[in-house]
């Protein structure tokens, strides 16, 4: 039994593939600005292109970096690796993913398809 159990739980992520935004508008730009916001818990939305997501299913958001008066960056901020968010497809929902704190936002404003390169 108790292998039935953790069969069903390790089940919701292995049915999760990476997808494709079809046709990216406004309204879902914003709306994966809100998700990596939420996920992030900034205030302030990332730029991001009005194609994220269309050719990859994965976006890296560098932080800024702050600099020194003399042009050198501020606190090892030249250290920091980029967030990288990945756009998912969870049976018929689509959605954000970050892998580092596992979390899915899903997304309403979007048509996404699975992604033919699943890496």
């Amino acid at each position: 039994m108790s292998l039935m159990l953790t069969g069903c739980a390790s089940s919701s992520n292995s049915d999760a593939v990476n997808a494709l935004s079809i046709k990216t508008s406004g309204d879902t730009v914003t709306e994966i600005q809100r998700a990596i916001t939420t996920i992030q818990g900034n205030q302030v939305p990332p730029k991001i292109a009005s194609n994220t997501f269309e050719t990859n299913s994965h976006l890296l958001i560098v932080s800024g970096q702050l600099m020194e008066s003399y042009n050198m960056p501020l606190n090892g901020a030249e250290t920091e690796l980029p967030d990288q968010y990945t756009l998912q497809l969870r049976d018929e929902e689509c959605g954000v993913y970050y892998e580092k704190d596992d979390k899915f936002i899903p997304l309403t404003n979007i048509q996404c398809r699975p992604n033919p390169i699943q890496d």
